[in-house]
């Protein structure tokens, strides 16, 4: 009896002890899985800064040319690039860094400067823009409209043909204008065949 009754003591006396053991595996562990998330996050944090210094130097000249056009401050002869070009620029830049919206805000600005829209309609689909980068730049959950965008440029933002107030629809039918985007879709591609 006596060394049932050592082997019973070894045994309720290791039982901590093994306890301890995995404890320490499992801390070991963790601490491990700890340090991993944590690098990984630090290096997640880095690419967004790294990314987010990009998309503002892919805005920032773009919407500054912008920005003088709309105040009559822009000069051309000034310039070290002539507008359609800089907008050629930041076109290949946007459709790498941007937003989906920002660049399909982009997009139908641009398809509406190609195919002469009225001003009513180029200002709307610039204040969309406008938007769209502000949001891609890290003011996604905003509550600022185009029209609070446009209406720091524009004193009868309200009035102007309603691009203060109406949608987008209601404000290409004032215009009797029909985005061109919207516009057939068959034979897209033959344009470009050779």
């Amino acid at each position: 009896m006596p060394t049932q009754t050592i082997l019973i003591t070894l045994a309720v006396a290791g039982i901590p002890a093994v306890a301890a053991i995995v404890s320490a595996i499992f801390a070991g562990r963790y601490a491990l899985r700890t340090r991993r998330a944590e690098s990984d996050a630090q290096r997640t944090r880095e690419l967004e800064a790294r990314l987010s210094e990009k998309k503002f130097n892919t805005y920032e000249p773009m919407i500054n040319m912008l920005s003088e056009m709309l105040d009559g401050r822009y000069n051309a002869s000034e310039d070290a690039m002539d507008p359609i070009t800089r907008m050629r620029d930041f076109a290949t830049w946007i459709a790498i860094f941007g937003s989906d919206r920002a660049v399909q805000a982009y997009h139908n600005w641009m398809q509406a400067i190609y195919s002469a829209a009225p001003a009513p309609i180029l200002m709307y689909l610039y204040g969309e823009f406008l938007v769209a980068a502000r949001e891609d730049l890290g003011y996604g959950a905003t509550a600022v409209q185009r029209q609070h965008l446009l209406g720091m440029r524009i004193k009868d933002i309200y009035t102007f043909h309603g691009i203060g107030t109406l949608s987008f629809k209601e404000v290409c039918r004032e215009q009797k204008w029909k985005p061109t985007w919207q516009g057939k879709k068959k034979g897209l591609f033959r344009r470009f065949a050779g």
